[in-house]
């Protein structure tokens, strides 16, 4: 396997052949500073005897550049470190291209990334001690300040989350307090938070909430898009990836923009033939990341990383190609 062959962010099952290699592995900080834990379940049971939410790492520590930013720039901070000591429960679910790991973690690892249809790496979220997602972000950020009051409402979430669960109400009550919690989220993990989704749409059934419809259509797309693509673009060429990109772009949502433009990445990288390809690719993806909501910098900047040694990375990508022949 080569080293980072692809872009850091994917969609579902886009990185399912990289997970089969993925390994957790927990971080020791110095004893005043939260511990990285490598087992979710045992996580979520420290979380529960503490009282706190948990704070999810999702990601790829030796082919995610992204991932390796956050990690410098935010994570191994002893500014973020000693914030998070008090706040959470930390855990680190990583998927290391090359690293061998146990089976058992392995298959935790598997469902984890199913379970909350992560939609990139690195994906952050805060969650109950149940494992009820809260909040968080997607994407690499430029210091610890960047992250807290987005952890800080996340925390606040989670803690919302488990008062609206003990609401001793009607079904409407108790669902108009789950809602409010999920529309607090940021709306770009709200994807991870289906669970949450289907738990309202129990409690109401006929939809007074308005919580179906557009979302409902969006979704769709999603999945469609998913289906179009997924593990198949591994077996297609660049070209085959970016007629499908071009098919949905007059019609994408603002809330699927992002999961095209990691379509359209890889297309783009797997039709690369030079380094002026390259650089043209970089210069594409900048100009549609200008559309993108909310996170508009955050993936600029992961482009820019992701090309800044374009003869490197097309290297890799040939190199890639070249095993996916065989």
């Amino acid at each position: 396997m080569i080293d980072a062959p692809l872009p850091c962010v994917y969609s579902g099952s886009m990185f399912k052949q990289l997970i089969t290699l993925a390994c957790a592995a927990a971080v020791v900080a110095p004893a005043w500073c939260a511990e990285w834990m490598a087992d979710f379940e045992a996580a979520q049971a420290k979380a529960k005897e503490a009282k706190k939410p948990l704070l999810v790492d999702f990601t790829g520590s030796d082919w995610c550049s992204a991932c390796k930013a956050l990690e410098r720039d935010v994570l191994n901070k002893p500014e973020f470190l000693s914030y998070a000591k008090d706040k959470f429960v930390l855990v680190k679910v990583d998927v290391p291209m090359n690293a061998k790991m146990d089976p058992a973690l392995k298959k935790k690892n598997q469902d984890l990334v199913k379970r909350y249809s992560i939609p990139g790496f690195p994906t952050l979220l805060v969650m109950t001690p149940s494992g009820a997602v809260s909040g968080g972000f997607v994407g690499a950020k430029a210091s610890p300040d960047a992250v807290k009051p987005i952890l800080d409402k996340a925390a606040d979430n989670a803690r919302a989350l488990v008062k609206a669960r003990h609401l001793k109400g009607s079904s409407e009550e108790q669902a108009k307090a789950l809602y409010d919690v999920y529309q607090a989220m940021g709306r770009e993990v709200r994807p991870c938070a289906a669970a949450l989704h289907a738990e309202i749409r129990q409690k109401d059934p006929q939809d007074t909430l308005h919580l179906v419809g557009g979302e409902q259509d969006v979704a769709a797309q999603a999945q469609e898009l998913e289906a179009r693509t997924g593990e198949k673009m591994f077996s297609m060429t660049g070209q085959q990836i970016l007629d499908i990109v071009k098919e949905f772009e007059p019609k994408i949502y603002p809330e699927n923009r992002l999961s095209l433009l990691q379509v359209k990445m890889t297309g783009l990288l797997f039709a690369a033939e030079s380094v002026d390809d390259m650089n043209k690719a970089r210069d594409i993806l900048l100009k549609d990341a200008e559309s993108l909501p909310e996170m508009k910098d955050e993936v600029m900047e992961q482009i820019r990383h992701q090309f800044a040694d374009p003869a490197g990375t097309l290297k890799k990508m040939q190199e890639f190609k070249a095993q996916q022949k065989h």
